[in-house]
């Protein structure tokens, strides 16, 4: 038989995601705005993402944010132009 948790391992929860989710969403669609990309972005909230075509500086300036993870480059429209 296990001894009963620790009162300071049951306040040590970690936060969910869909708490800490809205709130880089809300840090990115502020940096989108300072950019005057709010307009062409789209916003996911399934996956917690935004799709807009960006420079090469906006997208540095995007890397920066500390709510942003990942950027990923859409190469399918690329290779069709081809």
């Amino acid at each position: 038989m296990l001894p009963p948790p620790a009162a300071t391992l049951l306040k040590r929860r970690a936060k969910k995601v869909s708490d800490t989710a809205p709130v880089a969403m809300g840090e990115i669609e502020q940096a989108l705005k300072r950019l005057g990309l709010d307009g062409l972005a789209r916003r996911n909230d399934l996956s917690g993402s935004f799709v807009v075509e960006a420079t090469a500086e906006q997208i540095r300036e995007l890397a920066a944010t500390p709510g942003v993870q990942a950027i990923r480059p859409n190469r399918w429209h690329r290779n069709i132009a081809s």
